[in-house]
């Protein structure tokens, strides 16, 4: 009995689905038929002739909503000061989805990690989900210790991370083909987002991030070479397995360590905070945002 190779190559976009589950399910239904099933090697050399004369339509052979890949652009922009006539570099974010390679491009005035965080945020709202893995470079923004084997995550970006319900796995140092989705499309951003609006002047990061929106939505729509389909098209088959944003965006917060005081308080940023007295002497950790101060003690 020959397997339905189409429907072998559709459930291979799907997580967790693998050739072993999918040959096995095929011996059950050859068995059914009374007929005579391929064995496995055969099973999957059929598979990949197929997938071979698939390559040449098939965009990307990965999985919808299996990762996306961040990094920040290596060619900058720029803005202008109104009064002086200063250029005022602009750092480019960019974020894709390694599967169907649609992108989120965005500008800002510093590499910082607020700049970073804020970026994963409106990152994750433009493509309205989020996926199984989050693929950034060992850049500190994001990882404390580089690491080939146990990267340190920092304490923000993991927070982030578990907010949107996804896994960080940084890019390999030296390792390019870890990050081939974000580093092909950092090229063509250049190309056609960044260097295309060379010739337009902007006095503000608003009005730079508005353009830069626009030539986006034309870029993910532009049609690959060689093939009637796009960015925007293959990112439609994604969005229904895209993990849901939760109902409120992450807020950013700072960690801080202070020791409670013998008048069981702590100082933070010049204002005290009562802690209880059984506290007196040791080192809390405190998580700072806009709304709320939370102190914890070994992680409590």
């Amino acid at each position: 009995m020959d397997p339905d190779l189409q429907y072998i190559h559709e459930q291979m976009k799907k997580p967790s689905v693998n050739l072993k589950l999918l040959w096995i399910e095929y011996c059950e239904e050859s068995r059914k038929s009374s007929a005579l099933p391929l064995m496995y090697s055969q099973f999957c050399n059929h598979n990949q002739k197929f997938a071979q004369t698939r390559r040449a339509t098939m965009h990307i052979p990965r999985k919808p909503a299996e990762a996306i890949e961040v990094d920040w652009a290596g060619k900058t922009a720029a803005i202008y000061d109104r009064d002086t006539g200063e250029e005022i570099k602009v750092y480019v974010f960019v974020g894709v989805l390694n599967y169907s390679l649609y992108a989120y491009v965005e500008g800002f005035l510093d590499m910082s990690k607020m700049s970073w965080i804020n970026a994963h945020v409106g990152m994750f709202s433009y493509f309205g989900g989020s996926t199984n893995i989050l693929i950034p470079d060992n850049l500190k923004t994001g990882v404390d210790k580089a690491d080939k084997y146990n990267p340190v995550i920092n304490r923000t970006y993991s927070e982030l991370a578990q907010y949107y319900q996804t896994a960080v796995l940084p890019a390999r140092v030296r390792k390019p083909k870890d990050k081939v989705s974000v580093e092909d499309v950092v090229g063509d951003i250049s190309t056609w987002i960044i260097v295309a609006l060379r010739n337009n002047k902007f006095f503000s990061l608003a009005e730079l991030n508005k353009a830069i929106k626009e030539n986006l939505n034309h870029f993910n729509h532009r049609a690959f070479l060689k093939k009637d389909s796009n960015r925007y098209s293959y990112y439609l088959e994604e969005t229904p397995m895209l993990i849901p944003l939760p109902k409120t965006p992450f807020e950013l917060a700072e960690w801080k360590s202070a020791k409670v005081q013998y008048n069981y308080h702590i100082s933070i940023d010049r204002m005290n905070y009562s802690i209880p007295s059984e506290y007196i002497g040791y080192t809390v950790d405190v998580k700072i945002t806009a709304r709320v101060i939370e102190v914890f003690y070994n992680n409590h």
